[in-house]
């Protein structure tokens, strides 16, 4: 249930911001469906499911390392982000920048932890090499991508707090 909590935390902060990054993703997911080679897939099928799984472990390292030093880091810029409002308000309240990043960063992180437990999953219940397979390898690029593109905004984000730049 809390998990609910966080993503529409998360879609309420976002809004319409969201709308390249995802656009972006599917566009991704539906070449690789429609345009990569059968053959080479099939062939290749099982070692892409290993290789996602090598890359999500990685990324979650490294969304959690993120999350971490922004919980510890303790600076004149931190304290202005968390003072700092933006134009949104959830439960009655202003959401400030701080708030907007922590947020941002435990959505990534729980995003990456439901598709790793998938992809440790779906090979089990699904023939990787299938159509259905491929469909399924097809949402999982486009959620990967999805997520790694919104790990580096939010990179970026906590790049601009640091160096107090607007953006």
């Amino acid at each position: 249930m809390e998990y609910l909590l966080l993503i529409a935390e998360f879609h309420i902060i976002k809004r319409w911001k969201l709308l390249f990054t995802l656009g972006f993703s599917i566009v991704l997911g539906v070449c690789v469906f429609l345009f990569s080679n059968d053959e080479a897939y099939t062939l290749q099928a099982d070692s892409h499911i290993n290789n996602i799984i090598t890359v999500l472990g990685i990324l979650i390292g490294f969304s959690i390392s993120v999350f971490a030093i922004l919980l510890s880091v303790e600076n004149d810029s931190i304290r202005e982000a968390k003072k700092k409002e933006t134009k949104i308000k959830m439960y009655n309240k202003p959401v400030y920048l701080y708030d907007s990043l922590i947020i941002e960063l435990a959505y990534i992180i729980v995003v990456q932890g439901l598709l790793l437990i998938a992809n440790f999953l779906y090979p089990l219940f699904i023939n990787v090499s299938s159509i259905t397979g491929k469909l399924i390898f097809s949402i999982d690029i486009t959620l990967m991508t999805y997520s790694i593109v919104l790990l580096l905004r939010n990179v970026l984000n906590f790049y601009f707090i640091l160096t107090k730049k607007e953006y």
